[in-house]
């Protein structure tokens, strides 16, 4: 399912919980392209494509300096996100959220997550 603009989404979900990650916003150094000579998304691009082949219900997100933090509104995508990427310790309230959880997504994820998504490499 496609992603609503952050604004909307919190109007429409005000009680919605936030995941936030900490990734790269570049690729930096890393190649590019894969061995099909598709071009790679950034880590938060990544997530992204992830969310968007396996979401049903509406979600937003947004990176600012190197941290990921995603909203989400069914209790389904929240267990799917919860079970890819696991939670690390417990909730915090955060800017973004009441509830925000910090979940386990890296730049060290990237190549698998990739693979997931279809990338080959």
């Amino acid at each position: 399912m496609p992603a609503t603009t952050w604004n909307k989404f919190v109007i429409k979900y005000p009680q919605s919980p936030a995941f936030m990650a900490r990734v790269s916003a570049t690729l930096g150094n890393a190649r590019r392209f894969d061995n099909s000579k598709k071009k790679l998304p950034t880590p938060y691009g990544l997530l992204k494509e992830w969310i968007e082949k396996n979401f049903t219900g509406d979600w937003t997100s947004t990176v600012e300096k190197g941290v990921v933090c995603i909203r989400v509104a069914t209790p389904q995508d929240v267990s799917l996100l919860t079970a890819r990427f696991p939670i690390r310790g417990p909730a915090g309230k955060t800017p973004a959220a009441n509830v925000t959880y910090r979940i386990s997504y890296a730049d060290y994820d990237y190549p698998t997550l990739a693979r997931e998504v279809g990338y080959n490499i």
